[in-house]
């Protein structure tokens, strides 16, 4: 797509109410949560002087950009006024100077991505404090976050996912040895053994597993999805604004934390970008080969977050329809009906893959892995209200985790609502300023052009999102990784309505002056989520959320190591006692061939279920460990 920048013009009248109205949001928010502290510490022996210290970390630094505004604005006009005197009557009618034309900008699209990449890399490669056992030896202190083990029983079901297709497989014979003391937490055990997921997430972290450090691919969607939306900032806004958008998505925090989670966010995610890209190509050219890429791109992330591609597309899906129906000329019929046909092709495809694959994993075209684990283990984790209508059979070895699951009703829902919105802000570019900068947004929204008529697209698209995931019990992890696809749609409203403000502030002051302030506020916003301070704010949000995550990342590496260990002194299977264990944290993780010299099982419960899992295995010795010590000992079949 040929990079041009986009001018929309707004009514200033509207535009300036849009702007006092997201200034007092923004304002009053602060002042609420900064007031509330003052009073907390009137109560101290530090008295109201500890405002000093301990700042909030969403609202401290934005408030004290947000105050400066007025002075700002009115410091600003009466400079202006005074300039204005002061300059000849003659020099004020002389024109601007045309500009040069503008480049395409790729090599600052290629620099925003290797920005992306380096902050998805710091932290991946932060050393990370590992837990000390009886089994440490001579281990390492310290490790990068990287070469850590995964958090989440997804992100493993994720890596089994990836080798067996490396196998060349789809699933696995059946491990029903003993019961479930094998089953895996997102692996089917039965009918076949296979993840419960949709296979886009394997299939992007194939190659790089295949080299042993499958989170590369995940950076690497990272910067990829970066440059894209940077492509598409520079077709709706100026370069200036187009630029800052695209470095507040390589500067997300929220973006960079989730690319070093093995989860399907970000290969869906950068689906999604292609898919976007390639749209908003072919509403400007109408050739057919970016609607099949359009096309090709959505059914990857259909096979990687199915309800996230539909709620993300769903706008655009109605514009195409729009046009078929009602058409302005012919000639847009048929464009709109041929792409409508190329987009299809893929979608079709699509879903033959998953009919396939549905019918080699649990035996029936029309149910998914996904869809029959849910129903066989965890069916209070379903989609829809009152989820809890059923639960899993309480000897299920999940049966605790299913429970887990809270009944979602209308009011939970709301609740739901408000913390994904919450943390898609803190996540993101924080509260104060996306409370200023999305209502300065929405009068470019309501304007003509098609400029305008594609921020309206980015907005409907963002609403989607959130309402498609209405319907589900949980918020999510960090509370919005259902709405994570968001991100970067709210950022490139954030981005639009950042340049109506610079605009704004430019006919009031100079246009230094206005855009210090825009950068002041984006650094006041951004630096607590990136920084530490522990003098002001303590720990940054990314610091909080890695040391959230590494508690299990360290207890499953160092029982890895145990297991190692144990294993050197010859084949082995390792019983788990999960009696009181915290099942959001489970150690059986095994390979998909079972050939690995330690395999990991729940402890069987009776000594019928000990003598079917030593006959299954007679090459192997038994052992028990404990937890959460990792104390081992041996077993004598009975």
């Amino acid at each position: 797509m040929a990079a041009r920048s986009a001018s929309i013009s707004t009514s200033p009248v509207m535009a300036r109410t849009a702007l006092l109205i997201g200034w007092l949001l923004a304002t009053a928010f602060c002042v609420w949560l900064e007031g509330s502290r003052i009073l907390q510490l009137a109560q101290t022996p530090a008295g109201i002087l500890g405002w000093f210290a301990a700042w909030n970390i969403d609202t401290t630094l934005p408030a004290l950009v947000l105050l400066s505004l007025p002075f700002v604005w009115l410091l600003g006009s009466r400079l202006q006024y005074e300039r204005r005197r002061n300059v000849p009557p003659e020099t004020t009618s002389q024109q601007e100077p045309a500009r040069t034309p503008q480049r395409n900008g790729l090599l600052t699209t290629a620099i925003l991505g290797l920005l992306s990449l380096s902050m998805s890399l710091s932290i991946g490669l932060r050393q990370i404090p590992v837990l000390q056992t009886a089994w440490s030896g001579n281990s390492p202190q310290t490790v990068p976050l990287y070469q850590l083990p995964p958090a989440w029983h997804d992100e493993f079901s994720y890596l089994l996912q990836a080798e067996t297709f490396r196998a060349g497989r789809i699933s696995w014979p059946a491990r029903t040895v003993a019961g479930d003391v094998f089953h895996q937490v997102h692996v089917l055990n039965r009918p076949r053994s296979a993840s419960r997921y949709f296979p886009w997430t394997g299939i992007w972290i194939l190659p790089f597993s295949a080299v042993g450090l499958p989170i590369a691919g995940h950076w690497l969607a990272g910067a990829l999805a970066c440059m894209l939306f940077h492509r598409i900032l520079r077709t709706l806004l100026s370069v200036w604004a187009a630029n800052i958008g695209g470095l507040l998505l390589a500067l997300s925090p929220g973006l960079a934390l989730f690319s070093n989670l093995l989860l399907a966010h970000h290969p869906t995610l950068l689906a999604l970008a292609v898919f976007l890209w390639a749209f908003l190509h072919w509403q400007n050219h109408s050739h057919w080969a970016m609607a099949l890429l359009a096309g090709t791109a959505l059914t990857c992330a259909m096979l990687g977050r199915p309800m996230t591609a539909a709620g993300f597309a769903l706008p655009c899906g109605l514009l195409l329809l729009k046009q078929v129906l009602k058409p302005q000329t012919p000639e847009q019929r048929v464009t709109a009906t041929i792409a409508i046909g190329s987009m299809a092709i893929p979608l079709l495809l699509g879903f033959c893959v998953l009919m396939i694959m549905n019918l080699s994993i649990t035996g029936n075209w029309r149910t998914s892995a996904y869809q029959y684990y849910t129903d066989t283990w965890t069916p209070r984790h379903r989609y829809g209200f009152d989820n809890a209508r059923r639960s899993a059979d309480p000897r299920s070895v999940l049966a605790k985790y299913d429970a887990w699951a809270t009944n979602l009703t209308p009011a939970g829902a709301i609740v739901n609502v408000q913390n994904r919105l919450t943390a898609s802000a803190q996540w993101t570019l924080g509260i104060p300023a996306l409370l200023l900068l999305i209502p300065a947004a929405l009068p470019l929204c309501m304007t003509s052009g098609i400029a305008a008529a594609r921020l309206r697209l980015l907005l409907a698209s963002l609403l989607c999102l959130h309402l498609v995931h209405i319907p589900y019990w949980y918020d999510g992890i960090l509370h919005w990784h259902y709405v994570f696809e968001t991100a970067p749609l709210l950022l490139m409203l954030a981005t639009a309505g950042l340049q109506s403000v610079r605009q704004i502030l430019e006919s009031a002051c100079s246009r230094r002056s206005a855009t210090a302030w825009c950068l002041a506020l984006l650094v006041a916003s951004l630096l607590p989520a990136w920084i530490d301070a522990e003098s002001l704010w303590g720990p940054s949000r990314i610091s909080l959320a890695v040391s959230e995550q590494t508690y299990s990342k360290v207890r499953i590496a160092a029982f890895q190591e145990m297991a190692a260990k144990v294993a050197a002194r010859g084949p082995c299977i390792l019983m788990v006692d999960e009696t009181d264990s915290d099942q959001q944290l489970s150690y059986i993780i095994n390979a998909p061939d079972y050939e690995a010299p330690a395999l990991i099982c729940r402890l069987p419960q009776t000594p019928d279920g000990l003598r079917q899992l030593a006959s299954a295995f007679p090459n192997r010795r038994l052992y028990v460990v404990e937890l959460p010590d990792l104390q081992v000992r041996p077993v004598q079949t009975p």
